[in-house]
């Protein structure tokens, strides 16, 4: 029977009530998802192969070929990756060109990554990139927007915020929505993955004064119609 998002978010259920104190014993899909999460799909595309790779590193006996283990098996990895790309936990998908093959996490991925992160072979923990949050502050904590935003959230007020105050916040062009979607995400992951609260918080006000241009589910859509498997 074909993956629907109501399994991912019965995943989730069971990743919240602590179901799973070993990495070998959470479900494919999670450990799929930890992989892109590991070798750096929190923030790029990461390719399908060094998905498949990064398993076969981890656990060998379960993602290498059945007689030659020695050789990582990508069919797996395919099948775990369709599966969290239908549960919009990554975006993007395979394809036989490597400049067009590559998943990365949602942020909801990101917070599941979060969940299972201790158990996650090599792991230590939540890495916070200097880098990143640099550009954050650049991009967002610098901006008329953000800062008109505070001014009137300390004193109660409401603020209005059309498409073209969120492209400059975007540096996107007004009109061009699948554009703007995928910079607006991109901001909110990095967020995320930083743990930058007060920026998350920000993103996702913006997103309730313009819940049509920056929809969660279109911008999956945007993603697939890209990215044919």
């Amino acid at each position: 029977m074909a993956k629907t998002k109501k399994d991912g978010d019965m995943l989730i259920n069971k990743l919240e009530k602590s179901l799973y104190k070993d990495f070998r014993e959470l479900p494919q899909e999670v450990k799929c998802l930890a992989a892109v999460g590991y070798i750096g799909g929190k923030t790029k595309l990461v390719n399908t192969e060094d998905v498949a790779i990064q398993l076969w590193k981890w656990l060998p006996e379960d993602y290498g070929w059945v007689k030659y283990k020695k050789y990582p098996d990508k069919q797996m990895p395919k099948r775990g990756l369709t599966s969290i790309r239908t549960y919009e936990w990554v975006v993007g998908g395979m394809s036989q060109k490597i400049t067009e093959d590559g998943y990365q996490l949602t942020p909801v991925g990101i917070d599941i990554y979060k969940k299972v992160e201790s158990i996650i072979p090599g792991t230590e923990g939540s890495k916070v990139s200097r880098k990143e949050v640099m550009f954050l502050n650049n991009k967002i904590g610098n901006s008329k927007l953000y800062k008109d935003y505070e001014i009137t959230k300390d004193r109660g007020q409401n603020i209005n915020i059309s498409e073209f105050d969120i492209c400059d916040l975007l540096e996107s062009i007004p009109g061009m929505a699948e554009q703007t979607r995928k910079n607006f995400y991109h901001y909110l992951t990095l967020s995320i993955k930083n743990e930058k609260k007060d920026f998350i918080e920000f993103l996702n006000f913006i997103k309730e004064k313009q819940p049509d241009l920056l929809s969660q589910s279109t911008y999956h859509s945007d993603s697939r119609n890209r990215k044919k498997l």
